[in-house]
């Protein structure tokens, strides 16, 4: 929920479904207010598909309707009916589907519990808890609970870590470190995706406080979201900028330095840039350009950022 507004009532009648790729930069946000509404124990759904922010494809927003259509039948008191089963044959087909896709086994699994609940008292809940039983028998359904342990056990402990910046750069170093040894994991998926999408809202926080001028706190954002993304020329660029225009001169000149070895290869922006104009007396600063064949740095010209 956004800040300000009223949460739901616990155990209310609300019905929410959600749709978000998991390369969206409102991945992680949805992600946690899925577990919100869980705690309010609210009838609701979030769905993932492989892409970015862009609108779902037909078939996910068709699914969310028919969920909706679900709970409508359930409430109502029509388990029972034609229709209910018909819904509910499609919907223990989709969970199957998800148990099998990379990245979407516990969400799958997930989904059974959720049917399994909706149903309770009901003759079809058989169904599913038969369902749930044969998947907490295989094999991958322990591997995915222990990394899903292990996740929560290191979120425990950065969580402990006092310094805001200790606690940013440990974090991001154990969950890189548990995504290699749980590669494969659901959990190592969802780690890496969640790491993906922190990193995109912190680049966009970064760039909206430099364009308010608060560029020393655009510089603290961007130098987290470098952790996450170390290889990215452009971004070593901006956060070069934002240390510029909050007179952070020595640490801007080693950031530039780094954006050039990473491939940043614009001699005349860097150049002309106005965000960098406090560095252009300085000797490093001009070697830098002429080896990127750029023109003297002269006079503030135009602002690129």
């Amino acid at each position: 929920m956004s800040q300000g507004q009223k949460a739901p009532e616990k155990g209310s009648k609300l019905v929410v479904c959600g749709i978000v790729g998991n390369r969206d930069f409102n991945y992680a946000e949805m992600l946690r207010l899925e577990q919100a509404l869980k705690t309010l124990e609210l009838r609701a759904r979030l769905a993932v598909f492989d892409g970015d922010h862009r609108w779902p494809a037909a078939e996910f927003c068709s699914a969310a309707l028919r969920y909706m259509e679900l709970v409508s039948l359930l409430d109502g008191g029509k388990a029972g009916e034609k229709a209910t089963a018909e819904i509910l044959a499609l919907e223990k087909a989709d969970a199957e589907k998800l148990l099998g896709q990379k990245g979407q086994f516990l969400r799958g699994y997930g989904r059974l519990e959720e049917l399994a609940r909706l149903l309770k008292g009901a003759e079809a809940q058989k169904t599913f808890t038969d369902k749930i039983a044969a998947v907490e028998a295989e094999p991958r359904y322990k591997q995915e609970k222990e990394a899903q342990a292990e996740f929560n056990r290191l979120s425990a402990e950065c969580a402990k870590i006092a310094d805001a910046d200790e606690r940013f750069t440990k974090t991001v170093e154990s969950i890189q470190k548990f995504a290699a040894d749980r590669a494969g994991t659901d959990t190592a998926e969802l780690a890496v995706a969640q790491l993906r999408s922190l990193g995109l809202q912190m680049v966009m926080a970064g760039a909206q406080l430099f364009q308010a001028g608060r560029f020393a706190e655009s510089g603290a954002l961007l130098k987290r979201a470098r952790l996450l993304a170390p290889k990215d020329a452009v971004l070593a660029y901006s956060l070069a900028c934002a240390q510029a225009r909050a007179g952070q001169k020595d640490d801007a000149l080693k950031t530039i330095a780094e954006a050039v070895e990473l491939g940043f290869k614009d001699g005349k922006r860097l150049s002309e840039d106005a965000n960098l104009e406090s560095l252009r007396g300085i000797d490093e600063f001009r070697k830098l350009v002429e080896k990127l064949g750029g023109p003297p740095p002269k006079e503030k010209k135009e602002n690129f950022l």
